[in-house]
C-alpha cells in the first residue's frame, strides 16, 4: 500500500519534546502493510507496519492486535503501537499500550473496559461502561472514566488526575 501526503504546516509544529519541524511544504510517501486474520474467528490477529519518509526524515509505525472471542459473551483485545521517527531535527518514540475487555451478560447486557497507557504522557486511563440496550436504538449507559500520571514516586507509581461518572439515556423514535 502506497500513501502519498502532502502537508503545509503554517507554523513550526513540536512532533515531540524538543523536536520542532519547521513550517512549510511538505510532499512525502509512506508504505503499509497490512495482515489482518477473519474477524469470525475466536483468534483474531491484526498486524501493519507504516515505514517511509515523515516531512523531513523518517518514519515507522508498527500496530500488534490480538483479540480472543469466547462464545459470544467475552471478548478481550491487547493491542501495540510502536512509534519512531528520524527527523533531521532529533529523534523520536512512541508507545502506546492498551487493553479491552469487553463482558456480555446478555445481547442487551453489557460491561465493556478500556484501559491504555502511552509512555510519552505517562498517562494511564481507564473507561469503564455498563450498556444497557431496553430496545433497539434505545440505551442506557453508566460510564467511568479515569486518568492516572506515571511518576517514579515508590509509595504511589501512578497519580490519580481526573475521575468522573456520566449517566447517558440514547432514545431514537
Amino acid at each position: 500500500n502506497v500513501i502519498p501526503n502532502r502537508d503545509v504546516l503554517p507554523y513550526d509544529f513540536e512532533v515531540a519534546e524538543g523536536v520542532v519541524i519547521p513550517a512549510g511544504p511538505y510532499n512525502f510517501t509512506n508504505y503499509r502493510f497490512e495482515f489482518n486474520s477473519a474477524s469470525h474467528r475466536k483468534v483474531k490477529l491484526d498486524i501493519s507496519y507504516k515505514f517511509g519518509e515523515f516531512y523531513s526524515g523518517k518514519y515507522k509505525d508498527l500496530n500488534l492486535g490480538l483479540e480472543f472471542k469466547y462464545k459470544g459473551y467475552v471478548t478481550f483485545q491487547l493491542n501495540l503501537n510502536l512509534v519512531r521517527g528520524d527527523l533531521p531535527q532529533g529523534k523520536f518514540d512512541e508507545n502506546v499500550y492498551q487493553v479491552k475487555a469487553d463482558f456480555y451478560f446478555s445481547p442487551n447486557l453489557g460491561l465493556l473496559n478500556y484501559i491504555q497507557y502511552d509512555d510519552v504522557s505517562k498517562q494511564l486511563g481507564a473507561n469503564i461502561r455498563l450498556k444497557w440496550r431496553i430496545s433497539p436504538g434505545n440505551y442506557i449507559y453508566l460510564v467511568y472514566n479515569s486518568t492516572w500520571e506515571r511518576r517514579w514516586d515508590p509509595i504511589s507509581r501512578f497519580v490519580p488526575l481526573e475521575s468522573r461518572g456520566v449517566f447517558k439515556i440514547t432514545l431514537s423514535w
